[in-house]
């Protein structure tokens, strides 16, 4: 699901993403990495579902 819908198929992409989010140590770091290398350049549309649900599960593994 998130590989086709946010990551345009890209399974390297989305592997080499989820890689960089587990070394980020607060979420804060994770949150703006999101939004400047995942949101803007491959154009996420702001409160679609498949989006939010990615980031309330990356949100939850630095709680």
């Amino acid at each position: 699901m998130f590989i086709n819908e946010l990551f345009r198929g890209d399974e390297i992409m989305y592997e080499r993403s989820i890689r960089t989010i587990n070394n980020f140590s607060a979420y804060a770091e994770a949150e703006y990495w999101i939004k400047r290398e995942l949101k803007t350049k491959l154009g996420w549309i702001p409160g679609e579902e498949t989006a939010e649900y990615f980031e309330s599960l990356i949100k939850r593994r630095f709680l």
